[in-house]
């Protein structure tokens, strides 16, 4: 006689054997359907990490060198592989499994390729103000990052004059603000008016620079660019603020994105597309 608890055990044993029967046929070479029907309480384990091999190549290859990018993507690159170049993050990203729409790969095996920005545009970044969130700086903070970065800067006033850059600074350091007020007062037979007017104002001895043009290389391997950022000014009755914008930044990124699009092909060669966009794996 067996009792419940052997019953219990040959029935899970049967049960064991015939989901190894149901796994196999499902993720067999002829399969159509990689489907199989468990019961809920069984654990499916990969033992892929106990095999002397992995079965497919899976992984994110990083690196701000596109020679190095290139080679990888170039000696691993599958059937269908594709690279997306990516405006917003100046990154391309190598899709090496993607597939063909007959034998879709799984596109988990990626090169990415993100150069690094240099020290000049990273300052400009740190010091610009975003078009929707007003960024503001103390005088002696932009004075001392005009002074940094002295050799890519020239300034100009707001006829596009050359300013030259000791006296844009020396303006920026020596900022006075003026503070007027006026009030009315108005009375009727059947009526009273009160009206108040105030007025800050922020001056210098020599013109403030309008325009701050900055040249010089975005991202390692690109080209040159020059960026004009616009100086505002936020007086009020206790000091001053200033803040600079960068004018056309929606077209940097523009330019910039299809020169790194363009460097990229010339790196693949004709390995690989190379296409303008992102690509999400579902």
């Amino acid at each position: 006689m067996f009792d419940r608890e052997a019953i219990q055990q040959l029935s899970e044993a049967e049960a064991i054997s015939a989901a190894q029967v149901a796994v196999d046929n499902a993720i067999g070479e002829n399969a159509l359907h990689a489907i199989a029907a468990l019961p809920a309480h069984f654990t499916v384990h990969d033992l892929e990490q106990r095999l002397p091999l992995r079965r497919r190549a899976r992984g994110t290859m990083t690196t701000s060198r596109l020679e190095d990018f290139a080679a990888y993507a170039a000696a691993h690159l599958e059937d269908g592989a594709i690279t997306f170049v990516h405006a917003d993050q100046m990154q391309a990203v190598a899709v090496l499994n993607l597939g063909t729409p007959a034998k879709p790969g799984h596109a988990d095996n990626l090169a990415i390729f993100k150069p690094a920005t240099t020290a000049a545009y990273d300052a400009i970044k740190a010091i610009e103000s975003a078009p929707n969130a007003q960024r503001q700086h103390t005088q002696t903070k932009l004075a001392e990052w005009l002074e940094d970065w002295a050799e890519c800067i020239t300034c100009f006033d707001a006829d596009a004059q050359a300013i030259d850059l000791r006296k844009a600074i020396a303006a920026v350091r020596a900022i006075t603000i003026e503070s007027a007020r006026k009030a009315e007062s108005v009375e009727g037979q059947l009526s009273s008016e009160r009206s108040a007017f105030e007025s800050v104002k922020a001056t210098a001895r020599t013109p403030l620079p309008a325009f701050v043009h900055v040249s010089c290389e975005p991202y390692a391997g690109l080209k040159k660019r020059e960026f004009v950022l616009r100086l505002a000014v936020y007086p009020d009755d206790k000091g001053v603020n200033l803040g600079l914008r960068m004018a056309r930044a929606e077209w940097h990124r523009e330019e910039m994105a299809l020169e790194l699009a363009s460097l990229v092909r010339g790196a693949l060669a004709a390995s690989m597309q190379v296409a303008l966009g992102t690509y999400v794996a579902k």
